[in-house]
């Protein structure tokens, strides 16, 4: 079924997919544990998740 799907998507999702790709090179893992968005998000995963 989905072979036969035919889509076109629209400038704007287009836009939005952009945005979500990676920019730059990641970081190491050992730098990435001490960046403070880093942890507050691991901290409002726990904080949601319990």
């Amino acid at each position: 079924m989905l072979e036969q799907l035919r889509y076109t998507p629209t400038k704007a999702s287009e836009q939005r997919i952009k945005q979500m790709r990676p920019r730059g090179k990641a970081p190491r893992w050992s730098k990435l544990q001490n960046q403070d968005e880093y942890l507050a998000a691991r901290a409002l995963v726990k904080e949601t998740l319990g």
